[in-house]
């Protein structure tokens, strides 16, 4: 989910997927591309907050491109993680595999 939600954007090296699917263990397929959107808007945040600019200066700036080109990194992931709860719950989950395994057609 994480490599087709991410697949038009530059990408950090740095990212390891294993510790990624980890943390979102119990994800939901939406909820894996709301992290990715998420952490694709996270270089734009902190360019904003360092340099207390607003959208419209920021637009303005001639490399303003190759900025919003700036690779996606395991930090950026793992923040916007912490930020995206995952929308079903565990009990959940365990409920439609019971109810799953009682009503499977063999």
């Amino acid at each position: 989910m994480f490599k087709i939600n991410l697949k038009n954007l530059t990408l950090s090296s740095d990212l390891d997927w294993n510790v990624l699917i980890k943390l979102t263990e119990g994800y939901s397929g939406s909820d894996i591309a709301n992290v990715c959107r998420e952490a694709s808007f996270m270089q734009m945040r902190r360019r904003l907050l360092n340099n207390n600019q607003d959208i419209m200066s920021l637009v303005q700036i001639t490399d303003f491109k190759s900025q919003l080109d700036a690779p996606i990194t395991q930090e950026d992931l793992s923040s916007a993680i912490n930020n995206i709860c995952k929308s079903v719950s565990t009990n959940d989950l365990e409920k439609y595999v019971n109810w799953s395994n009682e009503f499977k057609s063999n």
